[in-house]
């Protein structure tokens, strides 16, 4: 396998990570949204307003290069877990319409509907996107053709579970932290508690998820232990995410967010470097049921690479620019004459 194949397996691994990050920046939200008052909630959703913009053109460059550079694994992908693709597309495409029609009207009923809708769509595709992870690291079930071995009840285990569970809360640290960081008042208050307690469950899942790698289904981490090294990345991680909670504490939401940021890197290295010993299955070699011929999916590969770098840097160049076009503090008056500082 060439270096530039290892390289374009990581460029996809840092567009998919990526889009964890800022599109859990802005869908982390909805766990706790419900849990605060009518009121409150259009406070919350204008301090993430620079965060809810342009997200998903890191998914779309992933799964164009998937089409285009990789279609084999683009088949193998997109027709095995279409039922779950289908629900989060259907789900996010529910969750735009509920923002731009919440503050329509003003009746109390029209707002707590889109609401409860803004929530669960918010919820439903970081949790489904874990479903995969956990899926895929357990080992896609491919019959002898290449084509998936479609188990809708493969996609419920306890590891398929707790990692979606991880996933999640991780994305409702990024998103309360960033809420937080853009508030004040009672809204501040408010995420800095629904971080701290997201930060604590975090940790908690990753405990699980990796006496059940290491234990109960070693095969997941065996490229881990085949090289020892390696255990800095879950090491570091895990470090890493116990600091935050001592932030959250200590109300250093900026730096609460950047060791979020490393936390949720970290857990998608996990996974890329347990899957890289299966690159040969994902970059395949040849297949001779391809409708184009090899060697020019071959030389296409190589030419597109720079192409898709230079798309990379102008989405983050995109991406700066919108936060800081849409980015203000916003004040939500306290019901009380002191700020409470208290997690409990």
């Amino acid at each position: 396998m060439g270096l530039w194949l290892i390289v374009w397996f990581f460029v996809l691994g840092i567009m998919v990570t990526a889009y964890v990050i800022v599109g859990g920046t802005r869908l982390g939200f909805g766990l706790w949204y419900l849990f605060a008052p009518s009121f409150e909630r259009e406070y919350i959703l204008k301090a993430l307003k620079p965060h809810i913009d342009g997200s998903e053109l890191w998914i779309v460059l992933a799964g164009s290069s998937l089409y285009i550079l990789f279609p084999w694994i683009y088949n193998v992908v997109f027709s095995g877990f279409y039922p779950i693709i289908s629900v989060i597309a259907a789900v996010l495409g529910f969750r735009i319409v509920a923002l731009l029609v919440r503050n329509i009207l003003r009746f109390s009923l029209w707002r707590s509907f889109w609401d409860v809708l803004i929530s669960l769509c918010s919820l439903i595709p970081i949790f489904l996107i874990g479903i995969i992870t956990g899926y895929i690291l357990k080992g896609v079930p491919l019959y002898s053709v290449g084509r998936f071995n479609i188990n809708i009840l493969g996609y419920i285990s306890h590891y398929t579970i707790v990692t979606g569970l991880m996933i999640l809360f991780g994305s409702a640290i990024l998103s309360c932290t960033a809420i937080a960081w853009n508030s004040d008042g009672i809204t501040r208050i408010r995420s800095r508690k629904w971080a701290f307690y997201s930060s604590l469950i975090l940790c908690v899942l990753m405990v699980d998820l990796t006496i059940w790698s290491l234990n109960i289904s070693p095969y997941i981490s065996a490229n881990i232990r085949a090289n020892p090294y390696l255990f800095v990345i879950p090491a570091t991680t895990f470090i890493t995410a116990i600091e935050i909670p001592v932030l959250l504490y200590k109300q250093r939401f900026m730096f609460s967010y950047v060791l979020t940021v490393v936390v949720m890197t970290g857990l998608a290295l996990l996974f890329f470097v347990s899957i890289y010993p299966h690159l040969k299955t994902i970059f395949f070699e040849s297949r001779p049921n391809l409708p184009v011929k090899f060697e020019a999916m071959m030389e296409l590969r190589k030419k597109m690479l720079p192409v898709y770098i230079v798309f990379m840097a102008a989405v983050i160049a995109l991406q700066i620019l919108i936060f800081r076009t849409y980015r203000q503090h916003v004040h939500c008056p306290l019901p009380h004459d002191e700020e409470d500082y208290s997690l409990l």
